[in-house]
């Protein structure tokens, strides 16, 4: 079976074509050996019928595939979001004995804006939060 992730449109067309041409000289053969070639025929109207299927399923779910790429980018987000407000409450948790100093509240902001930009724009950790 083909991989669901090289499926697309023209790929579909372009089986759909193939198994035509396919079937229709079979069936040619057919005329001369009616044993053999009829298991083929068949084998072939079978993927015919698989491929119109995988049509199909992609046509008709066209839009629920696009509403969940846009829940992956809202979960993404809010994985962003969560992971920030973690890292500010570990180091800015009034209830954890430190010392304000300004040097120390510039290092946090720092590595807040690191790590956002690092969420953001690193393709790995991209790759890692990717809810697709």
């Amino acid at each position: 079976m083909i991989g669901l992730e090289s499926v697309n449109k023209d790929n579909i067309l372009s089986l759909m074509q193939i198994c035509a041409r396919v079937e229709s000289k079979v069936t040619l053969l057919n005329q001369q050996d009616d044993n053999s070639i009829s298991f083929i025929t068949k084998k072939l109207r079978e993927l015919r019928i698989q491929v119109q299927n995988l049509e199909n399923l992609t046509g008709h779910n066209e839009a629920l595939f696009q509403e969940q790429l846009e829940k992956g980018d809202e979960a993404r987000l809010e994985l962003k979001e969560d992971i920030q407000s973690s890292i500010h409450n570990i180091f800015l948790n009034d209830e954890l004995p430190r010392q304000s100093t300004p040097i120390l509240d510039r290092n946090v902001l720092n590595f807040n804006n690191d790590l956002h930009h690092t969420i953001s724009s690193n393709a790995e950790v991209e790759t890692a939060c990717n809810f697709k």
